[in-house]
């Protein structure tokens, strides 16, 4: 049955390939700005309920006061868009992040997913690193600091997750973690970008947009995605755009020509 069955092709399926040669460079910039678009959006959100609050009150409040539920989940879902660019973990270590797997150094944050909630990783492999760049290591920072409170209900003040759940028609689940945060993330990447991908793919899209930009990235696009074997990376790239390498060789041709 298994031989029956299974694929007669390694590496990703051609759907999701199709899905992937969407990615223009004009919808990679789209995506790798999201979470600032998110913030620009959010920041005029807050500036514009500060000013109506004056106008109502003479008095122009803090900009931590102006949050709602709903503008944290804004936050929690840049916050989400930093992380999968960073390494894109599968669906479920997303959503349910835990408080007790941040670390810091120097101003930058790093997440440690132990290895008994991953995938394929054994104890003997460590953690899984996912390290933030400033940017995205300032707004965890404020994100904790000042906002994640808002939208936990009182009695869920030790509530483990990153991500907590938030309220839902009026509604809290306690101690639970937003396990639809993914499938925000999926509809405002079709939104704003054009292209509806799963949060499975992004392992693959992110592999696929650095081999784009330089195909001998092969080994470090191995290590950015866990792969153990080199090979596994391989079969799942090593056919995923061929006109990136004919562009590549056209660009070669083109400046022997212009050298002749």
């Amino acid at each position: 049955m298994l031989a029956r069955y299974a694929p007669a092709r390694k590496g990703i399926a051609p759907k999701n390939k199709a899905t992937l040669r969407r990615f223009t460079e004009a919808r990679i910039q789209a995506l790798v700005d999201l979470p600032d678009q998110i913030l620009r959006e959010v920041n005029r959100e807050v500036q514009k309920r500060r000013e109506s609050y004056r106008s109502a009150h003479g008095v122009l409040p803090k900009p931590v006061e102006m949050f709602d539920a709903g503008l944290v989940k804004q936050i929690m879902l840049a916050l989400a868009t930093h992380i999968m660019l960073a390494r894109a973990p599968r669906r479920s270590n997303l959503s349910c992040l835990r408080l007790d797997w941040i670390r810091w150094r120097e101003g930058l944050a790093t997440l440690e997913i132990p290895p008994a909630f991953v995938k394929g990783r054994r104890a003997q492999d460590g953690p899984l690193l996912i390290p933030l760049d400033g940017k995205a290591s300032r707004l965890l920072d404020q994100y904790l600091q000042a906002l994640r409170a808002k939208i936990l209900h009182a009695e869920d003040s030790r509530n483990p997750y990153l991500f907590p759940s938030p309220p839902h028609a009026g509604r809290h689940r306690i101690g639970g973690c937003y396990d639809s945060l993914p499938d925000r993330l999926v509809d405002q990447v079709h939104e704003r970008v054009g292209v509806r991908i799963n949060p499975h793919l992004w392992r693959h899209l992110i592999g696929w947009i650095w081999l784009r930009e330089d195909p001998d990235k092969l080994a470090a696009v191995q290590k950015l995605l866990g792969h153990k074997n080199i090979q596994t990376t391989i079969d799942y790239y090593a056919d995923i755009d061929e006109s990136v390498v004919l562009n590549e060789w056209l660009g070669y041709l083109d400046g022997k020509k212009k050298k002749a």
